[in-house]
Order: C-alpha cells, then structure tokens, then sequence
C-alpha cells in the first residue's frame, strides 16, 4: 500500500514538472543547471541529491548570462560563489549582514521616525529620528524584515535587498482609512489620536526631541495636550478637565503610583528614557484600568526581548541619568535597566536650581529667613536636598508563546533644612521625605488562535513623613517634637483575556486589589501633654471588567463596563462606558464618550508639621462612608478634520463629580469648613494645527468653566463658586522649525487669573472684656480674578548622528521677558498688639517660575 502511495505521488510530481517544463519555468535545480551547463561556458560544481529534489521557478529566456544567472539564485535557498567560469553551489548558512535604509511615505516621500522593523528575533527596532535605520545581525539572505508604521500598509523586504541602504516606501493603510481617521502627527511628531476610547499615543523617543521648550520630563510633555495644564508651572499638580491631581491614575507597568514627584513635584519621578510608550486619557477610560474618577496617564516599558543593545547616559542641570538594555540567553531574555540621581550636592549653585527653588520655597520659612534684613554672624541656615530613581525590567521569552515581564521601580526624595539661631538660643530641624516603591510581574500566553491571555501580580508602596524638631541650645531639650507618617500600599492580583471574533475585540477581566493606608502622628512638648494618633484602614476590593471594539466600515464603537465591589462597604459600584468615532467622507469624523467613575482613595489637605510652609497633602481610604466616594458622569463630543497638513479638532465634554472633599489640596483656601461637595466642569479644547515642509504651528485653546458647590457651608442651595484651579481661558501657540540637525521653538501661553477671595472687613470678637480675636470677613468665595498669565519660552536643539552614535544636546528659556507671574493671593492679619484697635489685613503673594534657563545633553552609545 505504501509503495502505490509513493508511486502515486512521484507520478503526480512528473506530471506538473513535464507541465511547467512545457513554460520554461519551474523545474528541479539539477536541470536547470543542465540547462545552463547546455547553453553556456559555465561548469557548476554541486551535490546531485540537493539538486535532484529542489525546484525552482525561473525562466532564462535564452538568456544564460552570469548576470540572469546570479538573479536565477538570488531569491533560492542556495549561495553560489564563481571562480572563473565554475560556479560553485553552497548550503544556504545564516551570515552576519549590516542593513540599512530609510524609511519614508509613498505619498509624499516624508521620512518616518521611530518605524518598527520585525524580523526573528529582531523584534522592537525601530529607525531613528530621521527615518533611517542600521543595524548589523545574523540571519539568511532571503529571510524577510517587515517594516510597520500607524496608518501604513506593511511591507516585506528580503535582507539582501537592504544592504546598499535603498529607501522604502510605505502605501496608506486604504483598509485603516476606511473605517476611521488615524492622526498621526497630533500637534506635533510623536503624537497619534485616535485609538482606545480617544486616548492620546506618544512616541517618547520623538517626543524627547521635538517641542524641548520644557525639561525632558513626562508630565511635562502631557501638558502639550488640550485641556491638560498645571496651575502652580508644576510638573505633577495637573489639572485634566477639571480633575486635581489626586483624581487622575498614574500607571505604570499597570501597578498604580501615590508619590508627588521629585523637588516637591517640578519634576516627575519616572525617567522617561527608557520608557516604551506614553498613553493619555483626558475624559473615558478602558475599564481595565483602577477606579478613578479623572484623566489616565499609562506608562510601559519595552516588552519584546529582540536583538539590540542600548545604552545612553545624559545629564542637565538638576540630574544625571543613565540608561543600559541588552538580550542575552541567545535572544531569549533581555534586561532592562535605568536610573537618574539629583545634582544638588554637586551644582548647588546653577540657575535652574535657583528658579525651581525660588518658586517651591516661597511663603515658606526658609524664605521668610532668606529675605529678612539678613543673617547675623550668629545664625546659620542649612538646606539639604536629593532624589533619585531607579528601573529594571527582565523579560523571557521560552518561545512564541509563553512571555515572562518583571518590573522595577524604586524612586525617593529628601529634604534637611536646619535653623541655628544662637543669638535666640534655640535650634529648629525640619526633614521631610518620601520614597515609592513598585513592582509588576507578568506572564503572557499567546494562542495560536491570536488571543492574548495574561497573569500579573502589582504592588506598589508609597511613604511619605514630615519630621519637626525644636531644641533650647542652653539646656539641650526638645521644645517640641512633631512627626506625621502617611503609607500606601497597594496589591493587585488579576487575570485579562483578549479576543478576536470577527469585527469585535473582546477585553474581559477579574482583578482583586487590596489598598492599606496608614497615617501616624506623633506630638510632644514641654508644655503641653503629649499627643499620639494612629489610622489603619484596609479595603479590599473585587472587579470584574469587560470591554468590546467593535470596527464597522465607517463606525468604531467601544463600549465596556467595570463591576466593583468594596467588602468594607459592602456595596456594588457599576462604571459603564463607550466611546464612537463615525467617519464622514476621507477627511472628516465624529467623536463621542461618556462613562461614569468611582474613586475610592483621596487627598486631603495638611498644613505641614513644624509650619514650614511646605504643604504636605496626606491620602486616605474611604471605608465606611459611602457619600464621601468620589463619583463622576461624564460626555465628551467633537469633531475632526484632517487634509493637506491641516488638522482641526473640536471636542467639548462635561463632567459632574460628586463626594468633593472641602479639605482637597485644590479645593483648601482660607475659609476653614469640611463640607463634601460637588464639581462641575464643562469646556472646550479646540486644535488648529499647520505643517509646511519644514515648518509647523499648533494652536490650541480651551475654554473652561470648574464651579464647586459645598452645600452645608453655602447658605444659597443653588450657589456655585468657582473652583481654584478655574481658569476660564487657556491658550498655546508653539512654532517649531527643523532645519539639518538643529531644531527652534518658539511658544506663547496665554492663561486667565486664578480666582481669590477678597476680604471686606475685619471683626472683632470678643470672648471677654479682657482679650478681644479678630477674623476676617469674607462676603463671597472667590469673586475676584489674579492677573493674567503670559509666558514666551524659546529653545534650540541640536542631533548628531554618525552610524549607531547620537548625541543630542538643548537649550531652552522658560518665561523669557521674566513676566511675574501670580499663582496664588490670601490675606493675613498682620501689625497688631494690644494697643492696636484693629490689625491690619495684608496679602500674600505666590508667584510662579521667573525666568528659567534649561539645559541638556544626551549620548546615545
């Protein structure tokens, strides 16, 4: 039976070789080389079993050239090598080769920076700022590399076809574009909209270079976005349509972060260079991600082993950093570590040092010292100041299948500041400092199917403490004692599958998350009974998540919803969400979202123990009242056009969150109540956006309306006031122009005064005929306006690139006409003693970042 089987086959193999014989075109190796040997001088030297049993299509037209005969091999499994008129055959072997090229749009030849190429195990490279790429690695001649990039069709390449550095052109995705329009150079390069519920992609490797009028920093690159800005010139007190920082999710890796930031939050604590990708979501929200009832910030790093090694190290003028990632085990794992460290101890002295801490230090102790009539020879002042972070990341891939990801994250801040008056006698110490500590491990099963099934276990820490002590240098005792302690830490443990089913993309998911919070406070003086308070508060909570994308030829809709329930409340919290996209013709489309959100973690307000000034925000967890959870509706809807390098997007939203605390760091003003209230906000981000070859401006502004409404302070049930962080009108025009390797920015922000409550009168109130107390009288919240905010910035950069080496260096000047601008005004009783009638109201000031030299240099290695 075996043998007819075999007779069978040889049968049918004669059949279509005498077939394709009668075209000239395929036949077995050995008798094309036959063929060869009949019409020309050439000899071939080779072994007659490969030969007999490989066969090719390749039709010589009578013409058996050397030339039509190395292009009959280019495209075979076989190397030749030709020594006078013998052609020898070889065994195809995998080689070391150097590719390169620069990849660019069929459209209009425009180079594309940071396009992926995927080939083996070369996965995740991507070419450089200017399109180009270079990259040496063993693998077959005619083995394929796709090059991939958002809004393009694939394209495959043999790597012999990318040894003398051709250009590729990519064709428009026509499929992509049919169903939805992909922006991909949002307000600037690096940028793309348009994916999950409307959230925002940055390439962070472009975007670290393009728009360097801030400090490379990440949050300082979301605030380029409509709609998201921070009101004291912060890197981490935003402000997304309404939400205050506390109400926005930090992710990273998928594990949530606490921590303020460095340098009391100028500058963010994740380093940014050896992240992956940047995701921004400014209203909705995949329900995957924790509860909160703001705006999302998703951060990850790399997550395919490849073959590419990396390394860089750079520095400016407040830190140093240094990057390393590398594959080993054959391409099976990689490593990834970072790290950055503060340089105050090294360039104490530097202008950008002297801005930052002139805006954080103002209204403070320290300057209150500073600016007096000046230090005697008998006082001394002391500031210590560091930070620093660190990253890892291991990734395994066994296979195709089966992925393994741990991640790292460690980063802390600490600040010494020391009185020595001993003129007074008495000494004062004050130690602020936090720390976070995360981890995120992952295991990862791809079916063959094409689904995706993942396992992760997140925890993250963050600390913080505020410690005051104050000595009597003549008898060397404590005065007065003061610690506050605030600890969160947070454990998730879930399981997310995803699917593909025809036009749908299903997401469904459990996730246990465990949060702990721990706040302790600590008082002891000479005068008074020592005070002691401790708070422990443990919630657990369970989620089940599903989400669906549904892709139509014109209409993308995705709708989800998030099930929660929290054991010490003993409740159940539904989060339903959507999000459309509907296209009108080849260049426009309509946008929708609307969603409602539980947060169950909150900031309160705490004025700092020791009064350094510096305000010491505390989190806390609610376990047993369920009117202070935070809850939001929200509707977004807007419009996009997108032809000839033009782009306009309109999108208007509203938001409603209730269980608003009066004690939020951007609610607290002077007026001393704890009430919980309501928020609403509603605006209008508008984008007009130009590029000409070179050149492009983006202008964006947004109107805004934030009120808060506490009820049982407010005598008037229907009266609004408007929020702190309010402001009505918003507006940034950056120009950027790339010329070479150099690259100009230029941009004006435009901003409305912050709101303040004007005092009217001071009262007098007497608690006996002996002593009489005074208090300010207000007639309403925040009816006034702070001046409004102007701020032109410049900054000129510079790449260099020769083969694998980069250097890329910036200068940039933040608030260049020196503009003072105001962040805050209160009023203080000020002047008075017993024989005064009545004090004296005086106000306060802060302002914002003065003028600001940055600096920065990279290399990349």
């Amino acid at each position: 039976m075996l043998n007819r089987i075999r007779a069978f086959i040889s049968v049918i193999i004669l059949f279509l070789v005498s077939v394709n014989v009668s075209y000239g075109q395929a036949l077995f190796l050995s008798q094309h080389l036959q063929n060869i040997e009949s019409n020309s001088e050439f000899v071939f030297n080779y072994d007659v079993q490969v030969a007999d049993t490989l066969v090719l299509d390749y039709d010589f037209s009578n013409d058996f050239s050397l030339k039509n005969i190395k292009e009959f091999f280019y495209n075979s499994p076989i190397d030749i090598k030709v020594d006078a008129q013998q052609i020898i055959l070889l065994p195809l072997e995998k080689k070391n080769f150097i590719i390169c090229g620069t990849i660019r749009s069929s459209v209009d030849e425009e180079a594309f920076p940071y396009a992926t190429l995927v080939l083996s195990k070369l996965q995740g490279i991507q070419s450089d700022e200017k399109g180009k790429f270079e990259y040496e690695f063993e693998a077959f001649k005619n083995e394929f590399i796709q090059f991939r990039y958002l809004g393009y069709e694939s394209k495959e390449l043999m790597v012999q076809e990318l040894l003398n550095c051709p250009d590729i052109f990519l064709e428009l995705d026509k499929e992509l574009i049919s169903k939805e329009i992909i922006i991909r150079d949002y307000l600037s390069q690096g940028i793309s909209e348009g994916h999950s519920y409307g959230s925002f992609e940055m390439n962070l490797k472009q975007i670290l270079r393009e728009n360097e009028i801030v400090e490379q920093d990440i949050f300082r690159k979301v605030q380029l976005l409509p709609g998201i800005y921070s009101s004291d010139d912060s890197a981490t007190n935003l402000n997304i349509r309404g939400s205050s920082a506390d109400q926005n999710l930090i992710s990273w890796e998928g594990v949530s972060l606490y921590d303020k930031g460095h340098f009391f939050g100028m500058i963010s604590s994740v380093n940014p260079f050896h992240l992956k990708e940047l995701r921004v979501y400014k209203s909705v929200h995949n329900p995957s991600f924790d509860h909160r009832v703001g705006g999302v910030i998703e951060m990850n790093l790399p997550d395919r082993v490849g073959s590419d090694v990396q390394v860089s190290i750079g520095s400016n003028l407040t830190e140093a950093h240094g990057n390393i990632s590398f594959p080993f085990l054959k391409n099976k794992a990689r490593i990834i570590l970072a790290g950055r460290r503060s340089l105050f101890d090294i360039l104490e002295e530097n202008p950008t040092l002297e801005s930052y801490k002139s805006k954080v230090f103002q209204g403070s102790r320290i300057n209150e010292l500073e600016e007096s009539e000046g230090i005697e020879e008998s006082e001394e002042q002391e500031i210590s100041l560091s930070y620093g972070d660190a990253n890892a990341k291991l990734i395994i891939e066994p296979n195709d299948q089966w992925c393994f990801q741990s991640s790292f994250l460690y980063s802390f801040d600490e600040f010494d500041y020391t009185t020595i008056l001993t003129s007074e006698g008495y000494e004062s110490s004050d130690t602020l400092s936090s720390n976070t500590l995360a981890f995120s491990n992952k295991l990862i099963y791809n079916h063959e199917s094409g689904d995706l099934t993942k396992f992760n276990v997140g925890y993250s820490q963050f600390n913080s403490m505020n410690y005051f002590q104050f000595v009597d240098l003549t008898t060397a005792n404590d005065f007065l004692e003061e610690e506050l302690n605030n600890q969160i830490s947070d454990l998730q443990i879930g399981i997310q599958h995803t699917k593909g089913l025809n036009r749908h993309q299903l997401l469904f998911g459990y996730t246990y998350d465990q949060k702990r919070l721990q706040n302790y406070y600590f008082e002891q003086s000479a005068f008074e009974y020592s005070k002691n308070f401790e708070d422990n508060t443990l919630g657990k909570f369970h989620h089940v998540y599903l989400n669906d994308a549904v892709s139509f030829d014109k209409l993308k809709i995705e709708f989800g919803g998030r099930i929660s329930y929290a054991q010490a409340l003993s409740n159940v919290k539904f989060s339903p969400r959507f999000s459309a996209r509907y296209k009108i013709g080849s260049h426009l489309k309509l946008k929708s979202s609307g969603g409602v959100f539980y947060q169950y973690l909150r900031q309160l307000y705490e004025t700092g123990v020791g009064d350094l000034g510096l305000n010491n925000a505390f989190w806390t967890l609610t376990d047993s009242d369920e009117e202070s959870i935070l809850s939001a509706r929200k509707i977004t809807l807007g419009i996009v056009f997108q032809k000839n390098n033009w782009l306009l997007d309109f999108e208007s939203y509203f938001h409603h969150t209730t269980g608003i605390s009066a004690e939020n760091p951007a609610v607290q003003n002077q007026f001393e109540f704890d009430d919980m209230g309501e928020l609403l906000s509603s605006g209008l981000d508008i984008l007009v956006s130009k590029k000409i070859n070179n050149f492009k401006s983006s202008l964006y502004y947004s109107l805004s309306d934030q009120s808060i409404y506490f009820p049982y302070y407010l005598e008037d049930d229907e009266e609004f006031f408007p929020a702190n962080t309010d402001q009505r009108h918003v507006l940034n025009w950056t120009n950027s122009i790339n010329l070479a390797n150099w690259s100009f920015v230029a941009s004006y922000q435009y901003r409305t005064g912050l709101p303040y409550s004007l005092p009217q009168e001071v009262l007098e109130i007497e608690e006996d005929e002996d002593e009489a107390f005074y208090e300010v009288d207000f007639e309403e919240i925040n009816d006034q306006r702070l001046e409004d905010y102007h701020r032109i910035d410049f900054a000129l950069n510079y790449l260099y690139q020769w083969r694998e080496y980069k250097l890329t260096a910036g200068l940039s000047l933040i608030n260049t006409l020196n503009r003072q601008n105001i962040q805050s005004r209160h009023y203080v009783l000020a002047n008075y003693d017993e024989s005064t009638v009545k004090p004296e109201l005086l106000p306060i000031e802060k302002h914002l970042l003065p003028r600001t030299f940055l600096f920065h240099f990279r290399i990349y290695l």
